[in-house]
């Protein structure tokens, strides 16, 4: 407030933006003795300084200084710098990441992380920038990670990797189709009686799982038949043969 023999008619408010600064400009002239500041950029010091006016237009000195910040309120950015994408054919998945704020340092940026499905909900924030995952079953997956800077503002949209686990079997698995009732043995050459695998049931399907994929030889005994054999050539996953 200020008082004057004429008249006080208003007040000039000056701003200079930073702190420390001294290059001010005229940025209101209301005429009560108050003034609310807008517009103006996140999490940044200003100064105010301010002079009254009369009617004759003659001005004050100088009011003392006043300065205030503004609040941070623009969320940092988060992104994926490395992990798999598309298609992975082994079943274990690295990332890394990375943030970027206005304000607050990228070292000094704390992250969240989940890996959908497994994951439901996003872990506690912490400083680090990767993440590991092992034993990983085949199918799609997707990684999400975000930023919070010291304002405690978080990224609104975390930054995503999608990719799908597809790792093909070492194994092999075979179904043998005859008559009933026959005993089925593998073995590693055609010479040799082999290792007795099952017998035949009602449905005429044998199947045998865990096996190596490689060439076996076949015998199928039934009593009153002649041994029928077969060499196969087994590949990992399905593999079938009709005697």
């Amino acid at each position: 407030a200020a008082t004057d023999d004429v008249g006080v008619t208003g007040y000039r408010v000056e701003r200079c933006q930073g702190a420390g600064c001294s290059s001010f400009t005229q940025v209101a002239t209301p005429t009560g003795t108050t003034y609310g500041d807008s517009g103006l950029q996140a999490a940044t010091s200003y100064i105010y300084r301010v002079r009254a006016t009369d009617a004759a237009g003659n001005l004050s000195a100088y009011s003392s200084t006043a300065s205030a910040t503004t609040l941070d309120t623009i969320p940092p950015e988060t992104t994926i710098t490395g992990g798999p994408s598309g298609i992975s054919t082994v079943n274990v998945a690295s990332f890394r990441w990375t943030g970027s704020d206005n304000v607050t340092p990228v070292g000094s940026l704390l992250y969240a992380f989940r890996l959908d499905p497994l994951e439901p909900s996003f872990s506690a924030f912490d400083n680090a920038t990767t993440k590991s995952y092992s034993g990983l079953t085949n199918g799609p997956y997707t990684f999400y990670v975000k930023a919070r800077d010291q304002a405690g503002n978080e990224d609104p949209t975390p930054a995503r990797r999608p990719f799908t686990v597809s790792v093909q079997s070492n194994q092999a698995s075979l179904a043998v189709r005859t008559l009933s009732g026959t005993k089925i043995y593998l073995a590693g050459n055609h010479g040799l009686l082999g290792e007795l695998k099952g017998s035949v049931p009602e449905s005429g399907e044998l199947r045998v799982e865990g096996l190596r994929p490689k060439r076996y030889a076949i015998r199928a005994r039934l009593a009153g038949f002649l041994d029928a054999y077969r060499l196969v050539e087994l590949s990992s996953g399905e593999n079938s043969v009709s005697l």
